[in-house]
């Protein structure tokens, strides 16, 4: 199954959210099943980059353009011996979304609880959101 998730790069200047086509192995029915399986995309990709990032690939000028207004320019390589652990991945996402750390919206309605049931449109969009906590004092 593909879904659309909008994401907003990290450490991007430019305010841009882009649009990423997801392949899910199976349709989640609840909230805590769409985490559940972005989770294993995310690492199942994350794993086969350090897995390639032993080579090294040369960038376009436009590449170096483009990393450079972010502040960093590099090579995608991921310099971490360990492969992430799945079960604790999928753990560490639920609870976020379970204290609010993460915002899931599906489509245009913010979905507040894990075992939420799903209504799947055509072309429906996710978008995830990391809040910031914003204290107002040095710790």
């Amino acid at each position: 199954m593909d879904i659309i998730v909008n994401i907003k790069h990290m450490g991007k200047r430019k305010n841009s959210v882009d649009e990423y086509t997801m392949t899910l192995e199976n349709t989640p029915r609840t909230v805590g099943d769409l985490l559940e399986e972005m989770v294993k995309v995310s690492v199942l990709e994350y794993t086969q980059r350090m897995e390639n990032s032993k080579l090294i690939q040369a960038l376009s000028k436009e590449e170096i353009e483009d990393k450079a207004v972010t502040g960093k320019v590099g090579f995608g390589v991921n310099y971490g011996e360990k492969s992430p652990k799945l079960d604790l991945a999928i753990a560490n996402a639920k609870e976020s979304f379970t204290d609010g750390i993460v915002v899931v919206f599906f489509g245009d309605k913010q979905v507040e609880e894990l075992n939420e049931e799903l209504i799947w449109e055509d072309n429906i969009k996710i978008t995830i959101i990391r809040m910031t906590m914003l204290t107002g004092r040095l710790w």
